[in-house]
């Protein structure tokens, strides 16, 4: 029997992933008017800011999923199956995703969103990340001596096309995930999150086309990238272990708590 070794394995981060991004989903799609009606002695404002703040701790997942997804390309047995498992449930997940995000949704909206392209919900983002990572290991194992520049075009490709379609990140979810795949050493990933988080959260609120406008950044975007760069604290207190598995919960359950929140908050408020 294997002993566990000390720090967190691969089930553990990935159980902490799903609840934080539970928690943003709840601020997210609940929000100010469903928690204040949850939970009735709970004044509006109040609820206003537990929202904001559930949505603050949210920032932590995306980082996780996208060092896992990493992980899944280093040591998947059919890189094949795990494409393809990741671009079916991209598909599944789609109409939970935009019923369950969008304001006025509607069957016609749905598809009128499809008809252009906008695949939004954050499979998208991870299986063209994995895909871009397969590509390049399938590049440096039979043309090495043009890894570089075919993985730069690769790389541009896969932004291009996240950014297009307008998933979840675009091309910074997908920039964030090769940046891991690049950086190897855990140390060095957690660095990269670090950075990620401050380009996506401070630098891009700050910059409005001819330079940056420092004063545009906000507490909220400070709380962001604080947030997000605490995921590298699990990065680096991974052990390398998987743990129990957890192969196909993740699958079913990111559209499934998507549709059970959209539930109640109808179910709250059916306006």
């Amino acid at each position: 029997m294997l002993t566990e070794k000390i720090g967190l394995t691969s089930y553990k981060i990935k159980l902490a992933a799903i609840i934080i991004m539970t928690l943003d989903h709840i601020g997210a799609i609940l929000g100010q008017s469903g928690l204040s009606i949850l939970i009735p002695p709970l004044p509006s404002s109040m609820a206003g800011t537990i929202a904001a703040w559930l949505r603050v701790v949210g920032r932590m997942a995306f980082p996780l999923f996208a060092f896992f997804i990493v992980e899944g390309i280093l040591h998947t047995r059919n890189v094949r199956r795990y494409l393809l498992r990741l671009f079916i449930f991209a598909v599944i997940s789609e109409p939970f995703y935009y019923f369950g995000f969008t304001g006025e949704a509607s069957v016609g909206g749905f598809f009128s969103s499809l008809a252009r392209l906008n695949f939004t919900n954050v499979f998208f983002t991870l299986a063209i990340s994995a895909s871009a990572l397969a590509l390049f290991r399938y590049i440096d194992g039979v043309i090495p001596k043009y890894a570089p520049i075919l993985d730069l075009l690769v790389s541009l490709a896969a932004l291009f096309i996240a950014e297009y379609i307008d998933c979840d990140y675009g091309a910074l979810g997908v920039l964030l995930i090769i940046g891991l795949y690049f950086a190897a050493r855990r140390g060095r990933q957690a660095a990269v999150v670090c950075v990620w988080a401050v380009l996506t959260y401070i630098l891009r609120q700050a910059y409005y086309g001819s330079g940056f406008e420092w004063s545009y950044i906000s507490f909220g975007s400070l709380m962001y990238t604080l947030s997000a760069s605490l995921s590298s604290v699990f990065l680096l207190l991974y052990n390398g272990q998987r743990g129990r598995a957890m192969k196909w919960f993740f699958y079913i359950y990111y559209p499934a708590h998507i549709f059970v929140l959209k539930l109640i908050m109808l179910v709250l408020c059916p306006s």
